[in-house]
Protein backbone atom coordinates (compact mmCIF):
# COMPACT_ATOMS: atom_id res chain seq x y z
CA UNK A 1 0.00 0.00 0.00
CA UNK A 2 1.36 3.42 -1.02
CA UNK A 3 -0.75 6.35 0.13
CA UNK A 4 -3.69 3.99 0.47
CA UNK A 5 -3.33 2.60 -3.06
CA UNK A 6 -2.56 -1.11 -3.61
CA UNK A 7 0.49 -2.17 -5.63
CA UNK A 8 1.98 -5.52 -6.57
CA UNK A 9 5.72 -6.16 -6.19
CA UNK A 10 7.12 -7.49 -9.47
CA UNK A 11 10.79 -7.65 -8.47
CA UNK A 12 13.42 -6.70 -5.93
CA UNK A 13 17.07 -5.67 -6.18
CA UNK A 14 19.63 -8.40 -5.64
CA UNK A 15 21.50 -6.22 -3.15
CA UNK A 16 20.65 -3.27 -0.98
CA UNK A 17 20.46 0.06 -2.77
CA UNK A 18 23.69 2.09 -2.56
CA UNK A 19 23.80 4.81 0.08
CA UNK A 20 24.59 7.46 -2.57
CA UNK A 21 23.16 6.59 -6.00
CA UNK A 22 25.81 7.41 -8.63
CA UNK A 23 23.16 8.73 -11.02
CA UNK A 24 21.82 11.28 -8.51
CA UNK A 25 24.46 13.79 -7.38
CA UNK A 26 21.89 15.49 -5.17
CA UNK A 27 21.31 12.37 -3.03
CA UNK A 28 22.03 12.95 0.63
CA UNK A 29 23.00 9.33 1.25
CA UNK A 30 21.85 7.05 4.01
CA UNK A 31 20.12 3.70 4.30
CA UNK A 32 16.90 4.71 2.59
CA UNK A 33 14.59 2.09 1.14
CA UNK A 34 14.07 2.86 -2.55
CA UNK A 35 10.74 2.03 -4.19
CA UNK A 36 10.51 2.18 -7.98
CA UNK A 37 7.08 2.90 -9.50
CA UNK A 38 5.97 3.39 -13.10
CA UNK A 39 6.31 7.01 -14.17
CA UNK A 40 2.58 7.27 -14.94
CA UNK A 41 1.80 6.70 -11.27
CA UNK A 42 2.57 10.34 -10.53
CA UNK A 43 -0.96 11.09 -11.72
CA UNK A 44 -2.55 8.86 -9.07
CA UNK A 45 -0.10 9.82 -6.32
CA UNK A 46 -0.09 13.53 -7.24
CA UNK A 47 3.71 13.64 -7.30
CA UNK A 48 5.63 16.74 -8.32
CA UNK A 49 9.40 17.17 -8.65
CA UNK A 50 11.08 18.50 -5.55
CA UNK A 51 13.28 21.11 -7.26
CA UNK A 52 12.25 21.79 -10.86
CA UNK A 53 14.42 24.14 -12.91
CA UNK A 54 11.91 26.51 -14.51
CA UNK A 55 12.43 27.37 -18.17
CA UNK A 56 8.96 28.36 -19.31
CA UNK A 57 6.48 27.75 -16.49
CA UNK A 58 2.81 27.71 -17.42
CA UNK A 59 1.01 27.30 -14.12
CA UNK A 60 1.02 25.74 -10.64
CA UNK A 61 -0.78 22.48 -11.45
CA UNK A 62 0.88 19.15 -12.25
CA UNK A 63 -0.56 19.23 -15.77
CA UNK A 64 0.96 22.66 -16.34
CA UNK A 65 4.27 21.37 -15.04
CA UNK A 66 4.31 18.44 -17.46
CA UNK A 67 3.31 20.67 -20.36
CA UNK A 68 6.07 23.19 -19.69
CA UNK A 69 9.75 22.93 -20.47
CA UNK A 70 11.18 21.81 -17.16
CA UNK A 71 14.56 20.28 -16.49
CA UNK A 72 13.99 17.92 -13.61
CA UNK A 73 14.41 14.37 -14.95
CA UNK A 74 17.65 12.57 -15.76
CA UNK A 75 17.90 9.04 -17.11
CA UNK A 76 20.45 6.39 -16.34
CA UNK A 77 21.05 3.66 -18.91
CA UNK A 78 23.65 0.96 -19.30
CA UNK A 79 25.73 1.30 -22.48
CA UNK A 80 28.64 -1.14 -22.09
CA UNK A 81 30.15 -0.79 -25.59
CA UNK A 82 31.25 2.10 -27.78
CA UNK A 83 28.81 0.98 -30.49
CA UNK A 84 25.86 1.10 -28.06
CA UNK A 85 26.88 4.58 -26.94
CA UNK A 86 27.09 5.83 -30.54
CA UNK A 87 23.72 4.29 -31.36
CA UNK A 88 22.09 5.83 -28.31
CA UNK A 89 23.61 9.22 -29.07
CA UNK A 90 22.24 9.01 -32.61
CA UNK A 91 18.82 8.16 -31.20
CA UNK A 92 18.94 11.19 -28.93
CA UNK A 93 19.96 13.44 -31.80
CA UNK A 94 17.10 12.17 -33.98
CA UNK A 95 14.56 12.53 -31.18
CA UNK A 96 15.51 15.86 -29.65
CA UNK A 97 17.47 17.51 -32.44
CA UNK A 98 14.43 18.71 -34.45
CA UNK A 99 12.98 20.19 -31.23
CA UNK A 100 16.26 22.02 -30.49
CA UNK A 101 16.48 20.41 -27.07
CA UNK A 102 20.03 20.09 -25.80
CA UNK A 103 20.81 16.57 -24.61
CA UNK A 104 24.14 15.51 -23.14
CA UNK A 105 25.23 11.90 -22.80
CA UNK A 106 27.78 11.45 -20.00
CA UNK A 107 29.40 8.48 -18.40
CA UNK A 108 29.71 8.21 -14.64
CA UNK A 109 33.19 9.83 -14.24
CA UNK A 110 32.19 12.74 -16.50
CA UNK A 111 28.94 13.24 -14.60
CA UNK A 112 30.73 13.24 -11.26
CA UNK A 113 33.17 15.83 -12.58
CA UNK A 114 30.39 18.00 -14.03
CA UNK A 115 28.06 17.73 -11.00
CA UNK A 116 30.19 17.68 -7.89
CA UNK A 117 28.24 17.04 -4.68
CA UNK A 118 27.47 20.34 -2.93
CA UNK A 119 29.06 21.03 0.44
CA UNK A 120 26.91 20.00 3.37
CA UNK A 121 26.89 20.48 7.12
CA UNK A 122 28.52 17.06 7.60
CA UNK A 123 31.99 18.60 7.37
CA UNK A 124 31.17 21.15 10.06
CA UNK A 125 29.83 18.49 12.42
CA UNK A 126 32.90 16.34 11.79
CA UNK A 127 35.12 19.31 12.70
CA UNK A 128 33.02 19.99 15.80
CA UNK A 129 33.19 16.34 16.86
CA UNK A 130 36.97 16.31 16.36
CA UNK A 131 37.35 19.41 18.53
CA UNK A 132 35.23 17.80 21.26
CA UNK A 133 37.33 14.62 21.16
CA UNK A 134 40.54 16.65 21.22
CA UNK A 135 39.30 18.67 24.20
CA UNK A 136 38.40 15.50 26.05
CA UNK A 137 41.82 14.05 25.25
CA UNK A 138 43.58 17.14 26.62
CA UNK A 139 41.53 16.86 29.82
CA UNK A 140 42.64 13.24 30.13
CA UNK A 141 46.27 14.31 29.59
CA UNK A 142 46.03 16.78 32.46
CA UNK A 143 44.32 14.17 34.65
CA UNK A 144 47.01 11.56 34.03
CA UNK A 145 49.80 14.08 34.55
CA UNK A 146 48.30 15.16 37.86
CA UNK A 147 47.87 11.55 38.98
CA UNK A 148 51.46 10.80 37.96
CA UNK A 149 52.76 13.67 40.08
CA UNK A 150 50.59 12.65 43.03
CA UNK A 151 51.79 9.04 42.78
CA UNK A 152 55.43 9.93 42.27
CA UNK A 153 56.61 8.31 45.51
CA UNK A 154 54.61 5.16 44.73
CA UNK A 155 56.14 4.95 41.24
CA UNK A 156 59.58 5.42 42.74
CA UNK A 157 59.01 2.49 45.11
CA UNK A 158 57.88 0.35 42.17
CA UNK A 159 61.09 1.23 40.35
CA UNK A 160 63.16 0.45 43.46
CA UNK A 161 61.48 -2.98 43.76
CA UNK A 162 62.53 -3.79 40.20
CA UNK A 163 59.59 -2.66 38.05
CA UNK A 164 60.94 -1.80 34.57
CA UNK A 165 60.04 1.44 32.88
CA UNK A 166 57.99 -0.29 30.22
CA UNK A 167 55.68 -1.74 32.87
CA UNK A 168 54.96 1.75 34.26
CA UNK A 169 54.43 3.03 30.72
CA UNK A 170 52.06 0.14 29.88
CA UNK A 171 50.19 0.61 33.17
CA UNK A 172 49.41 4.23 32.34
CA UNK A 173 48.21 3.29 28.85
CA UNK A 174 45.95 0.54 30.21
CA UNK A 175 44.45 3.02 32.66
CA UNK A 176 43.82 5.51 29.84
CA UNK A 177 42.26 2.80 27.66
CA UNK A 178 39.86 1.76 30.44
CA UNK A 179 38.82 5.36 31.08
CA UNK A 180 38.33 6.01 27.36
CA UNK A 181 36.34 2.80 26.85
CA UNK A 182 34.04 3.72 29.74
CA UNK A 183 33.55 7.19 28.22
CA UNK A 184 32.78 5.71 24.79
CA UNK A 185 30.18 3.28 26.17
CA UNK A 186 28.61 6.05 28.24
CA UNK A 187 28.35 8.30 25.18
CA UNK A 188 26.50 5.58 23.25
CA UNK A 189 24.10 5.10 26.17
CA UNK A 190 23.40 8.83 26.14
CA UNK A 191 23.05 8.96 22.34
CA UNK A 192 20.36 6.25 22.28
CA UNK A 193 17.62 8.24 24.09
CA UNK A 194 18.65 11.41 22.23
CA UNK A 195 18.18 9.69 18.87
CA UNK A 196 14.83 8.31 20.02
CA UNK A 197 13.48 11.77 20.93
CA UNK A 198 15.05 13.39 17.85
CA UNK A 199 13.27 11.01 15.47
CA UNK A 200 9.94 11.93 17.05
CA UNK A 201 10.54 15.65 17.48
CA UNK A 202 11.98 16.47 14.03
CA UNK A 203 9.41 15.89 11.30
CA UNK A 204 11.29 17.18 8.24
CA UNK A 205 13.70 14.27 7.88
CA UNK A 206 13.06 10.90 6.22
CA UNK A 207 16.25 9.29 7.50
CA UNK A 208 15.82 8.31 11.17
CA UNK A 209 18.88 8.42 13.38
CA UNK A 210 19.82 4.99 14.71
CA UNK A 211 22.61 3.68 16.93
CA UNK A 212 23.92 0.74 14.94
CA UNK A 213 26.70 -1.73 15.77
CA UNK A 214 28.82 -0.02 13.12
CA UNK A 215 28.43 3.40 14.77
CA UNK A 216 29.11 1.83 18.18
CA UNK A 217 32.42 0.38 16.96
CA UNK A 218 33.44 3.68 15.33
CA UNK A 219 32.58 5.71 18.44
CA UNK A 220 34.33 3.33 20.81
CA UNK A 221 37.39 3.02 18.58
CA UNK A 222 37.73 6.79 18.10
CA UNK A 223 37.33 7.47 21.83
CA UNK A 224 39.87 4.85 22.89
CA UNK A 225 42.27 5.94 20.13
CA UNK A 226 42.19 9.58 21.22
CA UNK A 227 42.59 8.54 24.86
CA UNK A 228 45.66 6.42 24.11
CA UNK A 229 47.18 9.13 21.95
CA UNK A 230 46.77 11.75 24.67
CA UNK A 231 48.13 9.35 27.31
CA UNK A 232 51.49 8.83 25.61
CA UNK A 233 53.20 11.84 27.20
CA UNK A 234 51.89 11.23 30.75
CA UNK A 235 52.86 7.56 30.45
CA UNK A 236 56.36 8.53 29.31
CA UNK A 237 56.70 10.98 32.22
CA UNK A 238 55.63 8.26 34.66
CA UNK A 239 58.12 5.77 33.20
CA UNK A 240 61.05 8.18 33.68
CA UNK A 241 60.55 8.23 37.46
CA UNK A 242 63.84 7.39 39.20
CA UNK A 243 63.90 4.60 41.82
CA UNK A 244 63.42 5.74 45.40
CA UNK A 245 66.72 5.50 47.31
CA UNK A 246 65.52 6.67 50.75
CA UNK A 247 61.97 7.31 51.86
CA UNK A 248 61.79 9.22 55.14
CA UNK A 249 63.64 8.14 58.27
CA UNK A 250 63.93 4.58 59.57
CA UNK A 251 61.53 3.72 62.40
CA UNK A 252 62.95 4.70 65.82
CA UNK A 253 65.59 7.08 64.45
CA UNK A 254 65.62 10.42 66.32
Amino acid sequence: MVNGLPYRIVGICAAHAPTAPPWDPAAAGGAQDVLYLPFAEHHRLVISPEMPVHVSPRGPSTADLLASEEIFVSYWTELPTAASRRAYQAYLDRTFGPRRVAVTLRDLPAMRAAFAPPPTAVGFFMFLTSMILLGGGLIMTRLLLAKGLARGDELGIFRALGAPRRSLFTRQLIEAALLSAAAGVLSILIAGPQAFFYNRAVADTDIPIAVTPHSFVITLGATVGVGLLCALYPAWRASTRAPTVAFGRPFGTP
